[in-house]
C-alpha cells in the first residue's frame, strides 16, 4: 500500500495536523453522532463514516511514526470499520468549485418613446 493512500479512500494531504486536533474533531463527530441517533439504532451516514475513518488513520499514522504500534493497530482497525461504513467509494468525494459559463453580456433597452402620440390610442374603444 502506497504512503499516504488508505485501499484507494482518501488521500493524505502533506500538511499534518496535530494529534490533540485529530482527537477533539473524532471526540466531537462522535459526540455529534450520538446525539443524532439520539438512542435509536441507526446507521451514520456514509460521508461520516469516511470522515471518522480518516480520522483515526490519520491518528494511527501518528503513533505508528512514534513507534507506538498496539496504540496504532488498534486505531487502524477502527478506521477499517469506519471506512467499511463509507460505501463503495474508491475516491474521496469532490470538494471542487464546479465551472459556470461565463455570463451573457448584458442588452441594454432604450425605452424612450420619440415622438408624443397626438389623438387617441389606436386601440380605444
Amino acid at each position: 500500500m502506497e504512503a499516504g493512500h488508505h485501499q484507494g479512500k482518501g488521500l493524505h494531504t502533506e500538511i499534518e495536523e496535530p494529534p490533540s486536533q485529530l482527537r477533539v474533531d473524532i471526540a466531537i463527530a462522535l459526540a455529534l453522532l450520538m446525539i443524532a441517533k439520539a438512542g435509536r439504532q441507526a446507521k451514520p451516514n456514509p460521508e461520516v463514516c469516511f470522515y471518522l475513518g480518516d480520522r483515526y488513520v490519520r491518528l494511527s499514522e501518528h503513533h505508528r511514526v512514534k513507534g507506538r504500534l498496539k496504540k496504532a493497530k488498534r486505531l487502524r482497525a477502527k478506521a477499517e470499520f469506519y471506512f467499511q461504513g463509507s460505501g463503495p467509494w474508491r475516491d474521496p468525494p469532490y470538494a471542487a468549485a464546479m465551472a459556470m459559463p461565463a455570463p451573457k453580456r448584458p442588452t441594454f433597452t432604450a425605452a424612450i418613446g420619440w415622438r408624443a402620440r397626438r389623438g387617441p390610442p389606436d386601440d380605444a374603444a
